[in-house]
């Protein structure tokens, strides 16, 4: 398994025990590439914290220009936001699982 096969499993494993607690039955919905950054910048568009609401926006744009590696660093930074609602918060663990498949995809393909 090559590091960045690792790393993307890694972090992939971690926001899922994040979200869900260890022992949460709950998974969320896995959204495509494509409709991800639709989602997620209606999602966060009343956003009332600028900085929450801004990084948002830059996973939306990151995963448009298919930059997987950093939308994923970025995903994973707003999962750590306490103040996310719990629809933003199921969004964002789907978009990452769906960025981390892609970045083992890559991975694999070399």
């Amino acid at each position: 398994m090559t590091s960045i096969n690792k790393l993307a499993l890694g972090l992939l494993l971690a926001g899922a025990m994040a979200m869900g607690g260890c022992g949460g039955d709950t998974y969320p919905d896995e959204i495509s590439l494509e409709d991800a950054p639709r989602l997620i910048t209606e999602a966060f568009k009343d956003e009332k914290d600028a900085s929450v609401k801004a990084m948002a926006g830059q996973v939306s744009q990151l995963i448009k220009v298919k930059n997987y590696t950093a939308a994923h660093g970025t995903i994973a930074q707003l999962l750590s936001v306490p103040s996310l609602a719990s629809g933003q918060r199921s969004l964002l663990s789907g978009a990452m699982m769906t960025v981390a498949e892609n970045l083992n995809k890559a991975a694999e393909q070399g």
